[in-house]
């Protein structure tokens, strides 16, 4: 009885402190002694299944943690980055609507020169076509 007191608490011992690797040794038991360390076996065995899957559901559950954490920096980058983006658009569709006003103010501007140059020209050609005139009689003139 009393190495069968000593087996099962040396086992516990050892649980206690995290190590699953010492069993309980039967040999010179007899009976129900036996059979109950062989069910301690048995419960040994599955506390260290509960103890292992314990430790892989923690480590499983920090590393959702950090992909996690590890999105929401990834999304607040490509959120910032849009934004700049967004005001950038802003910028060029300001500076496109700029010069296309710009644009618009040159054509009438040209237009005007056009216009002035074609007044002119008419203006030009009607004093060449005087001064033509004028030379024309004056040559009948003298030529009379």
């Amino acid at each position: 009885m009393e190495t069968f007191i000593r087996e099962v608490h040396t086992v516990f011992e050892y649980i206690w402190e995290g190590n699953f690797h010492r069993s309980t040794f039967p040999i010179g038991m007899h009976g129900v002694f036996t059979k109950i360390l062989s069910e301690i076996d048995l419960t040994v065995s599955q506390m260290e299944e509960g103890y292992w899957q314990k430790h892989k559901d923690e480590l499983l559950f920090n590393l959702d943690a950090l992909r996690n954490i590890n999105l929401l920096e990834n999304l607040k980058k490509a959120q910032a980055d849009l934004s700049a983006m967004a005001f950038e658009m802003s910028e060029v569709e300001l500076s496109s609507a700029e010069s296309a006003t710009t644009a618009q103010k040159s054509e009438i501007s040209v237009k005007q020169v056009l216009d002035n140059i074609s007044q002119l020209i008419g203006s030009v050609e009607t004093m060449r076509g005087s001064h033509l005139k004028r030379s024309m009689n004056r040559a009948r003139k003298l030529l009379k």
